[in-house]
């Protein structure tokens, strides 16, 4: 029996789950949310302006590094703070491979 994965939606729900334990440990004040509309003047005169980073996404890699992150995030009371970090890692870097 196969079950087809919605690599979006697992996205989605992984990247959540691990917000939420993430923000568990912190305790924010509520404040204004600073307005940095006006910041942008434009490219400076000048200064080489370097491309965005380019991403190739290796769908069945990326799904197992997401489902693997979502098995740690069940465990993440028991790891230790490598173990989160790698699941940060999988999370950022798993599954996908930067081309430019």
């Amino acid at each position: 029996m196969s079950e087809t994965v919605d690599l979006e939606s697992l996205e989605r729900q992984v990247v959540a789950r691990y917000m939420e334990k993430c923000g568990a440990g912190w305790q924010l004040p509520d404040i204004e949310p600073l307005d940095t509309s006006d910041w942008y003047m434009g490219p400076l005169p000048g200064v080489p302006q370097f491309p965005r980073e380019q991403w190739l996404i290796r769908p069945q890699c990326r799904i197992i590094s997401l489902l693997t992150a979502n098995r740690m995030l069940d465990l993440w009371d028991d790891l230790d703070d490598k173990q989160r970090t790698d699941v940060s890692i999988l999370l950022s870097f798993g599954g996908r491979e930067r081309i430019a």
